[in-house]
């Protein structure tokens, strides 16, 4: 396959409630509800960590919708153990109000082991909600022919994906360029043209600063 002419990058980080960041990049008055909006302002995507359902609090998924803009994209986690904090219900719930702006469920931990329980559950929650399912396993879910997995590209994992998820800092931008280059490039072996892909960016020390100037950086190579 080869890259189209005009590809079209979205960059987003690993949630956006990280403690680091309420200095740095959220203004002192803003009100925590006002938070994802300055995101999306910032970002065209985001990965809800399983985090997300394990507060207390049943997460406002149609608040979430409202909050960004039209054209944001909503990806979620998902882990074999995240029944034991939230009911499959519950999750269909908030997922299938996030649908419209929703682009993908992701499973990035690829040692894990579902009870057959869990495994029957997602394989429920597939039916009701209609999106791609990226991971980094693909024969998480081979029994079930009908589930189409797609891959996820890391730098360990160079296939051809249109979602790549990067564990970087982000304070080496000429490291930064390399990656990007290798993941457009990697675009070329995918099954299927890809027009718009994304990079989700996670790192415990990562800072919003560096993630702007990571976002510009692909602006100024043409994505």
């Amino acid at each position: 396959m080869s890259i189209p002419l005009k590809l079209n990058l979205s960059l987003g980080a690993n949630g956006w409630q990280h403690s680091h960041w309420m200095d740095d990049f959220y203004p002192d008055d803003l009100p925590e509800d006002w938070r994802l909006t300055y995101y999306s302002n910032e970002f065209n995507s985001i990965l809800l960590p399983v985090s997300c359902w394990q507060s207390e609090s049943e997460p406002d998924c149609d608040d979430w919708l409202d909050n960004v803009h039209e054209e944001f994209e909503f990806f979620v986690e998902c882990r074999g153990d995240m029944f034991e904090h939230v009911s499959r219900e519950v999750l269909v719930g908030c997922l299938q109000a996030l649908q419209p702006q929703l682009s993908g469920l992701v499973f990035l931990d690829n040692k894990q082991n579902m009870s057959e329980q869990v495994h029957g559950q997602f394989i429920e929650l597939f039916k009701q909600v209609d999106v791609a399912v990226f991971s980094t396993n693909p024969s998480l879910f081979s029994a079930q022919r009908e589930i189409q997995l797609k891959s996820i590209w890391q730098q360990a994992q160079l296939q051809g994906s249109s979602f790549a998820f990067i564990e970087n800092d982000l304070t080496d931008l000429r490291a930064a360029r390399v990656i990007v280059d290798d993941f457009v490039n990697s675009l070329a072996d995918a099954t299927e043209t890809i027009e718009k892909a994304t990079l989700i960016v996670s790192h415990a020390q990562l800072q919003p600063q560096n993630l702007s100037k990571f976002r510009q950086l692909i602006e100024v190579m043409g994505y």
